[in-house]
């Protein structure tokens, strides 16, 4: 397929919206077209021969929003000091 980049319009609304986007995020136009693209594509390339697309799963969601990872500034032994779970799992009776 043979497409002229230089003739790709917005619309007016389109142009407000990645100029908010722009100013809201710090990163420029092309910036984020790269992220977008970078998203789109990734689903592209993970389908099977018959052109399925799979439906990613809510980790896999979380993983590319970057909603899964580490917590900074938080105490340190979470996971295993007794004193954070006192009274969970009971009721506020």
């Amino acid at each position: 397929m043979n497409i002229d980049y230089h003739s790709i319009g917005l619309t007016t609304q389109q142009q407000l919206q990645l100029s908010m986007l722009s100013q809201r995020t710090g990163k420029s136009p092309s910036e984020l077209l790269d992220e977008l693209l970078a998203q789109c594509s990734a689903p592209i390339a993970k389908a099977n021969d018959a052109g399925n697309v799979p439906i990613p799963t809510l980790y896999e969601v979380f993983v590319a929003d970057g909603s899964i990872g580490m917590v900074h500034g938080g105490p340190t032994d979470m996971s295993t000091n007794p004193k954070y779970l006192e009274g969970f799992g009971q009721s506020g009776k």
